[in-house]
């Protein structure tokens, strides 16, 4: 995957990438952790962000919020759980930054509250619609409990 990533951006990614897998070590989940790590390497290869702009932390930080919003992770009842104030002092970064920063890394990437590849499969189930060969629709959870998708869909 590095070999996509433009050379002039290969030192920062590797620098942030290192403090997203020690961060995830300790307070993610390897799937969570995993969400980030793809997350940044998109972020790399897109020409409209630019990370050696901002500090390294900045960047790092705004990247596991965009992950821990699209899976719940603000919320004390799922099993990982972190809080904002937490992420930001971890890597150094304020919070009104962090949250401009991942707001500027989802309207780039134009990505959905719940992306595909971002979420864990059970939480985009919960919000996708599945369209029937009949012409029903319903949610992907539901129509996988029928039977009327396959549970890989």
């Amino acid at each position: 995957m590095n070999q996509r990533i433009p050379a002039d951006k290969k030192a920062i990614h590797e620098s942030i990438r290192t403090g997203l897998l020690s961060y995830g070590a300790q307070y993610l989940d390897e799937e969570l952790t995993g969400f980030a790590i793809e997350l940044w390497a998109r972020i790399c290869r897109t020409p409209g962000l630019h990370p050696r702009r901002s500090h390294a932390g900045l960047w790092a930080a705004a990247t596991v919020h965009v992950i821990a919003r699209m899976n719940f992770c603000y919320d004390r009842h799922e099993p990982v759980h972190i809080t904002l104030g937490a992420l930001c002092n971890h890597f150094a970064a304020a919070k009104n930054a962090v949250g401009l920063k991942a707001a500027e890394i989802v309207n780039t990437l134009r990505l959905s509250n719940i992306e595909p590849g971002f979420c864990r499969p059970g939480i985009a189930d919960t919000f996708r619609t599945a369209h029937l060969p009949d012409g029903t629709q319903m949610l992907m959870s539901t129509a996988k409990k029928l039977g009327l998708m396959p549970p890989d869909a």
